[in-house]
C-alpha cells in the first residue's frame, strides 16, 4: 500500500474532543476497500435497499416479537498490554464488553435520561456480545489473545494480509483488534474505526473493528467516551455516521435528523442548518463523545437488524456456530496465560519462554504438585524435536515449558502444537469441561544474519516531499522520506528510534565502521511536527555530505538494528536513502557500510529514453562497491566486455559502455539507438561482473549481477481526459474525494473542503501553479501557458496546503479555470492543467477534465487540448482450422480513447469494420471464416470524432491440413494458350484421384473437377487472364495437402504460389487501401529484387514497375485493380481499391 502522509484525518483536529482524537475514519476507510473492489460497493448498495425494504416491514409490525435476541462471538486481539502508558488486560476487556453490552440492550444507566424529544425514538437490541471460549481449532481459549505490540490495522488497505493471518474465521468470530496506533502514522488518540458488512472482507478475513487500549472503560477518564467502542460495534452493523454527507446527507435511516457535520453541539442541545433538532446522544454521532452518548434509535436498531441477515453477518449468531465457538457452554474451562512460544534469541529451535494454564470453575485437577506424566495426564502433538513438560502448581494451575530442539526451525516451518488432557488429570474426569485442548502456536526465526538490500532510490526534494518505503524485515517496515519545509529534512520513522546527537532530535551523521547497538544514542521521535530531523535551521552537519543513520526495529518484538546510506543535498533542500543493512540477531550489533559480502548498488537502476524520443539512452547509472572498502582491478579507462563483464538483455541497437570513475565506481552508459522503442520494448539488462574485474574475485561480492530497466516512451502528444467529477462540497456525501490521474509516476490528488468555505487541493507534496509569495492557486485563463517559468508553489506542512479558496482569497468564486500542475513520467516534468469550477458561495469545487502533455519539459497551454489518439501496436493473429476462426490481440496506447474498431479485408481485399469495440480491449475473435481466403486485420482507435493511425496489418489463411502422408503433387507446367491452360501435375504414389479448384472473383475456391489423370483442361472464363488454381492427390480414405500455382494467359506463364513454399504467407502489404492519391508498399524481400505488375478486373495490363516502394494511382479510374507482386520465384496477388 502506498500510505500517504498526514491525510485527511487532519479534517477533524477542531473537534471538541481535546486529545481523545475520536475521529473514526469508517466512511474513508471502508471506501479504499470500495474502490479497490467495486463489486463490494455494488454489494454494499444492494443491500442498502434490502435494509429499507426490512425497515418497512418492521415498521409494519404491530409489536415486535418479545425475546429476540442474538449472541455474536467476539475474539479481541490485543496487540501490546501497555497502551498510552495503560494496561490492557483481560479483566479490562472483559469490563468493557459489559458495558458494550449495556448500551446495545438500553441498559446504561444514562438511558432514560434522554431528551424527551427523543424519548420515543430510542430503540434497543436483543443482542450480547460474548468472548469466544473454543478457538479456531477447537481449544480452550477466553476469547482475548495476546499478540507483540503492532499498528496499523485500521488502515483499509495494505495490512491486509497481517490481519488475515491473525485473524479467527470471520464467519464464526467477530474480530476486534486493540492497537494504540490505528493508522501507524504515530498518532496515538485516534479512538476507532470499523468496516460495514461485506462478503469479500470476510471471506478474506479481513472484517474488523479497531480500537485503541488506551480508551477502554477502564482506561478512559471520560467513561461516555469510551462508548465509542459502542459507535465502532454499530459500524459492524451497519450503521453510518449519523453526520454523514453534512445536512443534504443520509446515513440511510429515516428516524436521525441531519447534522452539518462540524460535531460544535457537544452535549448542549440544539439544532442542525434546517432548524431540526440534533440528536446529539446517539451513538452514532460524534457530540456524545463528549459526556452525553446513550441511545440509538428504532430506525438503526431495524438497519442493525437487517444486517443481521447479510452474509457477511449471518452465520455468527447461528446455533450450531454457538456450540462451535463455546459462548454459551457453562462448565470449567482451560485458559492458557500465553497461546504462543516464540524460538529463544539463541535461534536452535529451542523456547526458554513458558505458558501458565489456569482451570476456572469448580473443576480441579487430580495433582497439586509434581509433573504430569504424558499419555496417563494428556497427550501432545508438537513438531519433532519439541517435548512439552507440565509442571503442577496447585490443583487449578499448571506450568508448560517446551523441552528440547525442534529439528526444522526455518520462519516457514512455524506450526502449532496441540495438548490434550486426559480424564485421569482431573478429579472426576472430564465431565463439566467446556473443552480439554490447549493450542500453542509456534514461532519460529531464520538464521541470523546481517542482510544488505540495495533498495530503489529515495529521492526527497522540492518536487517530490514525501515517499512512504519499507525495509524487508519487521513488525513493522514503515519509514518516509519527507521534506516539512524548504530546508527542513526529517525522516519518518512511524514511533521507531533513529541514532541522534544528545539531547536533540538531529539525527547523526555516521562514519563507516560505527557500531549500531543498545549503548548507540537512539531517540524517539515526538508527535508532529517534532519528528526526527536531518536538517534544519540550526542543523546542517549533513549538507552536501553521504553519511550512515543507525535505526532500531522489531522482529517478532524483540530489538534489532540496522542502518541507512543517506546523501543530503549540497544546498540542504533534499536527499536521497540508496541503500541499507540491517541484522536480524535481537540486541546484535551492526557496523556502518560494513556486510557480510561487498554490497553491489546501482542508481538509477531505471533509466528513460532521451527526450528525442528516438530510441537513444542519454541517462546513465553508476553501479558501486559500497561495503568493506572493496575496489574494482581498475580506476580509470573501460572494462572489456566477456573479460571483465557479461551483459545480457540489452535491445538491439544498443550497446553498453561500462567506465571506470574510479576504483570503487562505473558508470554504465548506452550507445546507438534501440530498433524498437516503444514501452513494450522495455528491458531488464543485467551486467554481470567477471573475476577480472573485481580484486579478490567476484566471490567477495554480495551479488555480481545488477539489472538496469531501459524504459521507453509513447510517441509525445497532447491528451485531454473528461474524467467523472471530482467534488468536494458540503453537499457532497464526504468532504473528500480522492483521485489519481494515472498519468505518470505519482499523480495522485485530492479534492478537499477542509472548512467551511475553505477549499484545497491535496497535492501529496507535488507542486501547483499558486500566486506569487503565497499558497493560493491561481487561476488560470484560457491560453495561459504552464512550463518551467511559471509560479509553480509547493505546499507546506498541515495544515498549510494549497489553497483554491479561504476566507481571504475569493478569486475563484463562481469562476471555472484551470489549474497549472506538474508530473513526473518516468522520471522526467511534464506539464498539465485541471479545469475546476468553484461554488458561487465557495463552498465546494469540482474538478471537471484535465489535460496533459508527456513530453518532457514541454510547455502546455490552458484549454490545450490537441488530441493525439495513439495506434494500436504490436497486432498479431493466431487461427483455429477447426473453428474457423482468428483470434487477434493487440497493445493499446491511447488511454483517451473512447473505442477501438477492427478492420477485415477477405478475398476482395477491402477493409470493412467488423467490431466496434471498447476502448480497454486488447483481443477480438473472428468466427465463421472461410477456408483458403487470405484474410487481413487491422484495428484503429477512436477518440470521439480523431482517430489514431491504422496498426500494423496481419493476415491468416484457414487451410484443411491433410489427413494423411499423402504428399502434395507437384505442379508443372501442361500447356498455356489463350483460350486456357493444362493443369499438369506429377503423380503421386497411393493416390487414385486428384481434385482440382480455381479462385473466383469473390477469392473463393470453386472446384472445375476431379481426375486419375495428371492433368486437367481449364478454359478461359470471359475476358479473364490471371487464373490462380490448386490441386491436391486422394484415394478412399486420405487427401493431400493443395498445392498452388498462378497462370498468365497474357504471358503465357506459369508460377508456383507462395502457398507451396514454408514461408509467411505474404510478401508484401500495401496502405492506404482504399487508396486515393498514393499507394505505399511494404516487402518483406529486398524490394530491388520485386516487381509490381497492376491489371484491372478484366485482367488488361496497367502497369509494370520495378523498386517501387509507392505507386501514385491519381491517373486511375475509380475501381477494384489487381497488384501482383514477385520476386521471380514467388508470386502474390492483392485487390486494391482505388476512390
Amino acid at each position: 500500500m502506498k500510505f500517504k502522509l498526514l491525510f485527511i484525518l487532519f479534517i477533524f483536529s477542531s473537534l471538541k474532543v481535546s486529545a481523545q482524537g475520536l475521529p473514526c475514519r469508517a466512511s474513508e476507510e471502508n471506501a479504499k476497500v470500495y474502490r479497490n473492489n467495486p463489486s463490494a460497493l455494488q454489494e454494499k448498495m444492494d443491500f442498502d435497499m434490502f435494509s429499507k425494504r426490512f425497515a418497512l416491514q418492521q415498521s409494519k409490525k404491530s409489536s415486535k416479537a418479545d425475546g429476540e435476541s442474538y449472541v455474536i462471538p467476539v475474539v479481541f486481539h490485543i496487540y501490546g498490554d501497555v497502551q498510552s502508558g495503560q494496561t490492557v488486560t483481560y479483566q479490562k476487556i472483559v469490563n468493557h464488553l459489559a458495558h458494550l453490552n449495556d448500551d446495545f440492550n438500553g441498559r446504561n444507566d444514562d438511558f432514560n435520561t434522554v431528551e424527551p424529544f427523543f424519548q420515543d425514538r430510542r430503540g434497543t437490541l436483543g443482542i450480547e456480545f460474548k468472548l469466544a471460549k473454543i478457538d479456531p481449532n477447537g481449544g480452550c481459549t477466553n476469547g482475548v489473545v495476546f499478540h507483540p505490540a503492532k499498528n496499523g490495522y485500521g488502515n483499509g488497505g495494505g495490512y491486509d494480509s497481517q490481519i488475515a493471518v491473525d485473524a479467527w474465521d470471520n464467519t464464526k468470530y467477530m474480530n476486534v483488534y486493540i492497537q494504540n496506533d490505528l493508522y501507524n502514522d504515530g498518532q496515538l488518540t485516534n479512538s476507532g474505526v470499523a468496516w460495514y458488512p461485506s462478503t469479500s472482507m470476510t471471506n478474506n478475513n479481513t472484517a474488523r473493528v479497531v480500537y485503541n487500549g488506551a480508551y477502554l472503560y477502564d482506561n478512559s477518564s471520560n467513561k461516555e467516551f469510551s462508548a465509542v467502542l459502542t459507535h465502532e460495534f454499530g459500524h459492524f452493523l451497519n450503521l453510518i455516521h449519523t453526520f454523514e454527507g453534512g445536512c443534504s446527507g443520509t446515513d440511510q435511516v429515516d428516524d436521525t435528523p441531519a447534522e452539518d457535520g462540524y460535531h460544535d453541539l457537544g452535549c448542549t442541545p440544539g439544532t442542525n442548518c434546517n432548524g431540526d433538532k440534533v440528536n446529539i446522544e446517539n451513538y452514532m454521532g460524534y457530540n456524545g463523545a463528549q459526556g452525553c452518548y446513550k441511545m440509538y434509535t428504532q430506525g438503526q436498531i431495524d438497519r442493525m437488524l437487517a444486517a443481521l441477515q447479510h452474509p457477511a453477518r449471518v452465520t455468527l449468531w447461528q446455533p450450531q456456530n454457538l456450540i462451535d465457538t463455546g459462548v454459551n457452554a457453562t462448565g470449567s474451562s482451560l485458559l492458557a496465560s500465553a497461546t504462543s512460544f516464540k524460538e529463544a534469541v539463541i535461534n536452535d529451535g529451542s523456547f526458554d519462554t513458558s505458558s501458565t494454564i489456569s482451570l476456572d470453575g469448580s473443576k480441579e485437577f487430580v495433582m497439586t504438585s509434581g509433573t504430569m506424566v504424558s499419555d496417563t495426564h494428556f497427550t501432545h502433538n508438537f513438531p519433532v524435536g519439541i517435548i512439552p513438560v507440565l509442571t503442577v502448581n496447585s490443583n487449578n494451575q499448571v506450568t508448560i515449558t517446551l523441552t528440547g530442539n525442534a529439528m526444522n526451525h526455518d520462519l516457514n516451518d512455524n506450526a502449532t502444537g496441540e495438548i490434550s488432557f486426559l480424564p485421569a488429570a482431573f478429579t472426576g474426569g472430564t465431565d463439566d469441561l467446556t473443552c480439554n485442548s490447549l493450542f500453542f502456536y509456534l514461532k519460529y526465526a531464520d538464521p541470523y544474519g546481517i542482510f544488505f538490500v540495495d533498495m530503489p532510490d529515495v529521492v526527497i526534494s522540492s518536487a517530490l516531499t514525501w515517499e512512504y518505503f519499507e525495509i524487508a524485515m519487521g513488525d513493522d517496515p514503515a519509514f518516509g522520506g519527507w521534506r516539512f519545509d524548504a530546508n527542513e529534512l526529517k525522516i519518518e520513522t512511524y514511533d521507531k528510534n533513529l541514532v541522534c546527537e544528545t539531547g536533540t532530535r538531529n539525527i547523526s551523521l555516521l562514519a563507516s565502521n560505527v557500531a549500531i547497538n543498545a549503548a548507540s544514542n537512539f531517540t524517539a521521535p515526538e508527535a508532529y511536527p517534532n519528528q526526527l530531523d536531518l536538517r534544519n535551521a540550526g542543523y546542517t552537519d549533513w549538507d552536501g555530505k553521504t553519511g550512515y543513520v543507525g535505526f532500531d526495529y522489531l522482529i517478532d518484538g524483540a530489538t534489532c538494528y540496522g542502518w541507512f546510506k543517506v546523501t543530503v543535498d549540497a544546498n540542504g533542500d533534499g536527499y536521497t536513502i540508496s541503500e541499507y543493512a540491517y541484522n536480524t540477531e535481537p540486541g546484535a550489533t551492526i557496523y556502518t557500510g560494513v556486510t557480510p559480502k561487498v554490497g553491489v548498488v546501482i542508481s538509477p537502476d531505471i533509466v528513460y529514453e532521451s527526450d528525442e524520443n528516438d530510441g537513444s539512452i542519454s541517462t546513465t547509472s553508476e553501479i558501486s562497491l559500497s561495503t568493506n572498502n572493496a575496489t574494482f582491478t581498475k580506476d580509470s579507462g573501460t572494462f572489456t566486455l566477456d573479460t571483465d563483464y557479461t551483459v545480457a538483455g540489452i535491445p538491439d541497437g544498443l550497446t553498453a559502455v561500462l567506465t571506470l570513475q574510479s576504483n570503487s565506481t562505473v558508470v554504465v552508459s548506452f550507445e546507438g539507438k534501440a530498433t524498437s522503442h516503444l514501452p513494450a520494448n522495455d528491458a531488464d539488462v543485467v551486467i554481470s561482473f567477471l573475476d577480472d574485474a573485481i580484486s579478490g574475485g567476484v566471490a567477495i561480492l554480495e551479488n555480481p549481477s545488477k539489472s538496469i530497466n531501459l524504459k521507453f516512451e509513447i510517441p509525445y502528444g497532447i491528451y485531454y481526459v473528461n474524467n467523472e467529477d471530482y467534488i468536494a462540497s458540503a453537499s457532497a456525501a464526504e468532504p473528500w474525494d480522492f483521485f489519481d490521474l494515472g498519468i505518470g509516476d505519482e499523480t495522485e490528488y485530492g479534492a478537499w473542503l477542509f472548512s467551511p468555505k475553505n477549499l484545497k487541493i491535496e497535492t501529496y507534496g507535488k507542486r501547483l501553479v499558486g500566486d506569487d509569495g503565497t499558497r493560493n492557486i491561481t487561476l488560470l485563463t484560457e491560453g495561459s501557458i504552464i512550463d518551467s517559468n511559471s509560479n509553480f508553489v509547493a505546499p507546506g506542512s498541515y495544515p498549510n496546503y494549497l489553497d483554491l479558496r479561504t476566507d481571504t482569497y475569493t478569486t475563484w468564486d463562481d469562476q471555472t479555470g484551470y489549474v497549472g500542475f506538474e508530473y513526473t513520467r518516468r522520471g522526467r516534468v511534464c506539464y498539465g492543467w485541471m479545469y475546476v469550477t468553484v461554488d458561487a458561495d465557495g463552498e465546494g469545487f469540482t474538478v471537471l477534465g484535465f489535460a496533459y502533455n508527456t513530453k518532457p519539459n514541454d510547455p502546455i497551454a490552458a484549454d490545450q487540448q490537441l488530441v493525439t489518439v495513439l495506434a494500436p501496436m504490436n497486432l498479431v493473429v493466431e487461427g483455429d482450422n477447426n473453428e474457423l476462426s482468428a483470434t487477434i490481440t493487440w497493445e493499446n496506447y491511447a488511454s483517451n480513447a473512447t473505442n477501438l474498431i477492427v478492420e477485415r479485408s477477405g478475398a476482395d481485399n477491402v477493409f470493412t469494420e467488423i467490431a466496434n469495440l471498447p476502448s480497454t480491449e486488447t483481443t477480438y475473435t473472428d468466427m465463421g471464416l472461410l477456408r483458403d481466403v487470405i484474410y487481413q486485420y487491422r484495428v484503429i482507435a477512436q477518440a470521439f470524432s480523431d482517430y489514431s493511425e491504422y496498426s500494423n496489418v496481419v493476415s491468416i489463411t484457414l487451410t484443411e491440413a491433410s489427413s494423411s502422408g499423402l504428399s502434395s503433387p507437384i505442379i508443372t507446367d501442361g500447356g498455356i494458350y489463350d483460350v486456357g491452360f493444362y493443369a499438369n501435375w506429377g503423380l503421386v504414389d497411393d493416390a487414385t484421384e486428384y481434385d482440382i479448384e480455381i479462385k473466383n472473383d469473390l477469392g473463393e475456391w470453386i472446384t472445375v473437377g476431379s481426375t486419375s489423370e495428371y492433368y486437367y483442361w481449364i478454359g478461359k472464363v470471359e475476358s479473364q487472364i490471371i487464373y490462380e488454381f490448386r490441386v491436391r492427390a486422394k484415394n478412399e480414405t486420405e487427401f493431400s495437402d493443395w498445392s498452388y500455382a498462378i497462370v498468365n494467359l497474357d504471358e503465357l506463364t506459369l508460377v508456383l504460389s507462395t502457398q507451396n513454399y514454408e514461408l509467411d504467407n505474404t510478401i508484401f502489404t500495401m496502405y492506404p487501401n482504399p487508396a486515393v492519391n498514393l499507394v505505399k508498399f511494404s516487402f518483406k524481400q529486398n524490394a530491388d529484387e520485386i516487381t509490381l505488375t497492376i491489371y484491372n478486373t478484366n485482367g488488361v495490363l496497367i502497369d509494370r514497375v520495378k523498386n517501387a516502394s509507392s505507386y501514385s494511382v491519381s491517373h486511375l479510374a475509380k475501381g477494384m485493380y489487381i497488384i501482383v507482386v514477385s520476386d521471380g520465384q514467388i508470386f502474390e496477388t492483392k485487390k486494391l481499391i482505388v476512390k
